[in-house]
C-alpha cells in the first residue's frame, strides 16, 4: 500500500514539473512585428534628433501567453535610441497563445528616420584642423590607459555644435571631454545644397600619467 502511495506521489510530482516546464518554455518567434495587435511607436527624443541618431534598433522581447510583453531589452542600434525603443516594446500587445501555454521570444524592429540630412563619417580625428584636450587635475588617479569617445555633430562651418561623451570608466570626466570636443575645429563642409550636418566620433586616449592624446589609429565604427 505504501509503495502504491509513493508511486502515486512520484507520478503526481512528475506531472506537476512537466506542467511548470511547459508554462516556462519559450519558443523562438523571429521578428514579431507582424504578430502585434498593437505596436506603439517609440518616442524620437530631442537629444536623439540633435545628435542625428537614426537607423534600425532591435529589441528582444519575451511575450507571455496573454500576449503582453514580459521583458524587453535592446540588442542592437544607436544607444541614443535604445531606451525609447525598449519602452515602446514593453507596451506592445500580441495575439495571445493560451491554447499552447507557451511564451514566445522574438525581435521587434524599429526604424528611426532622421528629420534632417546628416551623414555619419565615423572617427573624425584625422579630419580635424584642431582638437583641444582637457586638462586632468593631478589629484585624479588614472589606473590604466583608457579610450574615451565623444560623439559630435559638426555644422557646415566646421564647428562642433553638439558633443556627448559615450560610456566611460571615468564618468566624472565626461563633462571635461565634452567641453574640449565642442572647441574642436574642422574644415567647412563643401556640400551646401541642401545643408548637411556631419555626425562622428572624436577619440581621446587618456593615459595613466593623466595626459591626453588625440592621434588615435582605429577603425571607424558606429
Amino acid at each position: 500500500m505504501k509503495m502504491k502511495i509513493c508511486l502515486a506521489l512520484i507520478l503526481l510530482f512528475s506531472c506537476s514539473l512537466q506542467i511548470v516546464f511547459a508554462q516556462e518554455k519559450a519558443i523562438s518567434g523571429g521578428i514579431v512585428n507582424g504578430r502585434a495587435t498593437n505596436l506603439p511607436k517609440p518616442i524620437y527624443s530631442n537629444e536623439a534628433k540633435d545628435f542625428c541618431a537614426s537607423g534600425q534598433v532591435k529589441v528582444e522581447v519575451l511575450i507571455g501567453e496573454d500576449g503582453n510583453v514580459v521583458s524587453a531589452k535592446a540588442i542592437s542600434g544607436d544607444e541614443l535610441l535604445r531606451d525609447s525603443a525598449v519602452e515602446a516594446a514593453k507596451k506592445a500587445k500580441f495575439s495571445p497563445t493560451p491554447e499552447i501555454r507557451v511564451k514566445i521570444k522574438g525581435i521587434v524592429v524599429y526604424n528611426f528616420v532622421p528629420e534632417r540630412k546628416c551623414i555619419y563619417v565615423g572617427i573624425v580625428n584625422k579630419k580635424a584642423l584642431n582638437i583641444p584636450v582637457p586638462s586632468i587635475h593631478p589629484h585624479i588617479k588614472i589606473k590604466q590607459n583608457t579610450i574615451i569617445k565623444v560623439r559630435v555633430v559638426i555644422d557646415m562651418s566646421g564647428n562642433v555644435v553638439r558633443a556627448k561623451a559615450l560610456e566611460t570608466v571615468y564618468p566624472f570626466l565626461r563633462g571635461a571631454f565634452e567641453v574640449a570636443a565642442r572647441s574642436a575645429k574642422f574644415s567647412p563642409t563643401l556640400i551646401n545644397s541642401p545643408p548637411i550636418l556631419v555626425n562622428g566620433i572624436i577619440v581621446y586616449r587618456l593615459k595613466i600619467d593623466g595626459t591626453v592624446e588625440t592621434d588615435i589609429v582605429e577603425k571607424n565604427k558606429k
